[in-house]
């Protein structure tokens, strides 16, 4: 419990917080929607003219580091489940 009397209210937001982000990261609906858009957002960045390498693979990077902090989240999932999802955003 705080120590500070004057926070038990945002705890108790942060515990509400924390339970939408976690109902969300272990809804398989939800994150394989989420990472088939990350897939379609993926392919128009690197068949684009527009952008440089460089912003390119930064994209790419943000793109895995995210669905690796989805994925790392979920409690629901196997860890062969997971890698499955990750390479089908390779595919």
């Amino acid at each position: 419990l705080p120590k500070n009397p004057a926070t038990p209210a945002l705890v108790g937001c942060q515990s509400w917080e924390v339970q939408i982000v976690s109902f969300l990261f272990n809804n398989e609906s939800f994150i394989n929607e989420l990472l088939e858009n990350l897939k379609k957002e993926l392919m128009e960045v690197i068949f684009s003219d527009n952008l440089s390498l460089f912003k390119k693979s930064i994209f790419i990077q943000g793109v895995f580091t995210y669905a690796n902090l989805i994925l790392s989240n979920n409690t629901s999932m196997s860890d062969k489940e997971k890698t499955k999802l990750c390479k089908k955003l390779l595919k």
